[in-house]
């Protein structure tokens, strides 16, 4: 059985006290009356093509790059699934067990 479901409102009643909180600016705008709003990106944006330019803090392994990471099988050919080519392709060793 479900409980009670409860929220809360956040607000900020001024764009100045918005600007106290950190908000990525990339992805959201603040407007006029104080409201954010989502930013409007171009659709011909491909974030796998891209993944390599961008970088993340992680937990167990510091700074880490974009893109494949890695894979239990065929790492050498892993980073075909994001290259953007529909001609190549990665698929798992033939001598790996199922």
């Amino acid at each position: 059985m479900a409980g009670p479901i409860r929220s809360e409102v956040f607000r900020f009643d001024s764009p100045d006290k918005w600007r106290t909180w950190n908000i990525p600016e990339d992805v959201v705008q603040l407007t006029e009356d104080g409201s954010l709003k989502l930013r409007q990106f171009r659709k011909e944006i491909n974030a796998t093509l891209d993944a390599h330019l961008f970088t993340q803090p992680t937990q167990t392994r510091g700074e880490v790059t974009g893109g494949i990471w890695q894979a239990g099988s065929n790492p050498g050919t892993a980073p075909r699934i994001i290259d953007g080519d529909v001609k190549s392709i990665w698929q798992p060793a033939q001598s790996d067990d199922l």
